[in-house]
């Protein structure tokens, strides 16, 4: 699971996450990688859904990758990482971040996908036709 979160993360987008999240399956390792550069503050409501559905699938997570560059989503995602018990990797290099996630992504043999799409302006392009 790939997913990019820009500005403010309002509360209510968990929905969307934990509805995508949950077509995973639930016996498949898990692989996720969220793109927080450009998130700059959110609601702790966000932080603690997600953290309260990820707690029973932990062990699952083969990964969980967050890249991040404000100092309040870092404290948040520490918060969360404490409480599932030290599984989340962050990072603020974004290379670094595109590198894992194309790793993965061949390792699991996924095609028609890559870390250039997370590039802001497709996203933007993205959310200005929904």
């Amino acid at each position: 699971m790939v997913l990019s979160l820009m500005g403010y993360g309002e509360a209510d987008f968990a929905v969307p996450i934990l509805e995508a999240y949950e077509t995973l399956g639930k016996t498949k390792p898990i692989y996720f990688f969220a793109d927080a550069e450009h998130l700059v503050n959110y609601d702790s409501r966000l932080r603690t859904a997600m953290t309260a559905r990820f707690l029973p699938d932990r062990k699952r997570f083969e990964t969980l990758h967050v890249m991040l560059k404000s100092k309040i989503v870092a404290m948040g995602v520490s918060v969360a990482n404490l409480a599932l018990g030290g599984i989340v990797e962050v990072t603020n290099d974004p290379e670094a971040f595109k590198a894992s996630l194309d790793a993965c992504l061949f390792k699991n043999h996924v095609v028609g996908f890559s870390s250039n799409a997370l590039q802001a302006p497709r996203f933007q392009s993205i959310a200005a036709q929904a």
